[in-house]
């Protein structure tokens, strides 16, 4: 939805419905082509992860790395999937306010994730300044930081 009333075009926003099908499902990368064309099935793998990088921080790093390189729409449809798992996170915590009471793997997790999203936003701005996604990814994961006592940082 925020892909559509962004005003993307319609491959962006089948692109968008469909980016998480290669790292949660079995569909593979040929399924995808065959079914849709190489214009959404680039750009869906533009925005997935290597699963064969098993450390998360360098798996995301290497996501950037893939995102960066690939393009305003996937930078685009990269932008408005951070913007929803920062609006789930926020509801996550809405449910478990209380970090110190949540599980070490939970809270690490969480971490991991802020930091991820952090950098990505760092990428979106130095790309793609003038979005309306990015402008509101960086409201909200700034009021989620700041809810949270942490700064919201340019990252280098």
């Amino acid at each position: 939805m925020l892909l559509y009333y962004a005003g993307e075009s319609d491959h962006v926003i089948a692109a968008g419905v469909m980016h998480d099908l290669i790292e949660k499902t079995a569909v593979s990368a040929s399924d995808l082509r065959e079914r849709f064309g190489p214009r959404i099935t680039e750009l869906v793998l533009a925005v997935s992860d290597d699963d064969r990088i098993t450390d998360y921080a360098k798996r995301k790093a290497a996501l950037r790395q893939q995102v960066s390189g690939a393009g305003d729409e996937a930078l685009t449809l990269f932008a408005a999937d951070k913007l929803s798992k920062v609006r789930e996170l926020h509801r996550e915590i809405a449910v478990d306010p209380d970090p110190s009471a949540a599980p070490g793997q939970v809270r690490d997790l969480r971490s991991r994730r802020l930091e991820h999203y952090h950098h990505s936003l760092a990428l979106l701005e130095e790309r793609q300044p003038e979005s309306p996604l990015v402008r509101k990814l960086r409201d909200e994961l700034g009021g989620l930081l700041r809810a949270h006592g942490v700064a919201l940082v340019e990252v280098g």
